[in-house]
């Protein structure tokens, strides 16, 4: 009983002795105490405040700037990498990786309308779920992976046609796979900002149906939308995503998203 006791609490010191060793190489996580941190700052238009600015990540929303410009949020995040959002601004820097002893300090510009072209540059399709079932199974494992075997898309701009296909990818959940084909070209112009679209796409899939390889065509789906956009909406590479989520037309299949990727050219 002695000897267990000793060994227990030589445990807790090697343990403590350890946790010492990490936060001083840094790793502050290791004993978090899970408090509240506060993160404040501003953002500027022409040297005043700007209001209605959202302070956001790319999951969570964290705040909006009030009258002044002025934010503040808490978090139990040790730092987070965060960017501001308004309609018509842009914003300098794009990101922050913020910690709470420091304000955060947003610059806003106007932005510009554009004029140009978009052209289609990537077609991602993200499976989110892969229901596998005894005689109907969409889930393919790769190397180990969960995937859905992607044989073909069928894409209509305004009512026509640009792209009709067949091949096979293998697109794994959880993980943006272009589904595009290189010389499938198509853009389209803007004039100041004016997007006026609507893509209609449906796509191809293979399943298992009692042990047996088939096809399964997709419901056509739509997304359209008629906007203004600006060069802040475009990401560092010069494009805008048009995106939508979509279930398959068989029950118990699989879930996923899409985004049709434009690059724009001026």
């Amino acid at each position: 009983m002695r000897c267990i006791i000793k060994k227990s609490i030589l445990g807790i010191v090697l343990l403590f002795v350890l946790g010492i060793q990490f936060i001083a190489g840094g790793c502050k996580f290791f004993f978090d105490s899970g408090k509240e941190l506060t993160y404040f700052g501003s953002v500027t238009f022409q040297g005043e405040g700007l209001e209605g600015v959202k302070i956001v990540d790319s999951v969570n929303h964290y705040a909006t700037t009030d009258e002044n410009g002025d934010f503040s949020f808490t978090s139990k995040k040790t730092s987070i990498k965060i960017f501001a959002v308004k309609q018509g601004y842009k914003f300098t820097p794009k990101t922050v990786e913020a910690d709470s002893s420091q304000p955060i300090e947003f610059i806003a510009k106007e932005s510009t309308a554009l004029t140009g072209k978009l052209r289609l540059e990537e077609i991602l399709f993200t499976p989110t779920s892969i229901i596998s079932l005894p005689t109907n199974n969409f889930s393919y494992i790769v190397s180990g992976k969960n995937c859905v075997k992607v044989c073909g898309i069928t894409v209509f701009y305004n009512d026509t046609q640009i792209i009709e296909r067949d091949s096979t990818v293998f697109a794994e959940k959880q993980v943006p796979t272009n589904i595009l084909n290189y010389n499938d070209n198509f853009s389209f112009n803007i004039e100041n900002g004016i997007a006026n679209f609507k893509i209609k796409y449906s796509l191809r899939v293979y399943y298992t149906y009692d042990k047996n390889e088939a096809i399964v065509n997709e419901t056509t789906r739509v997304i359209s939308n008629t906007l203004t956009l600006y060069d802040s909406n475009l990401d560092e590479n010069g494009c805008v995503y048009f995106s939508a989520t979509g279930i398959n037309s068989l029950s118990s299949g699989y879930s996923y998203n899409i985004s049709f990727v434009f690059k724009f050219v001026a």
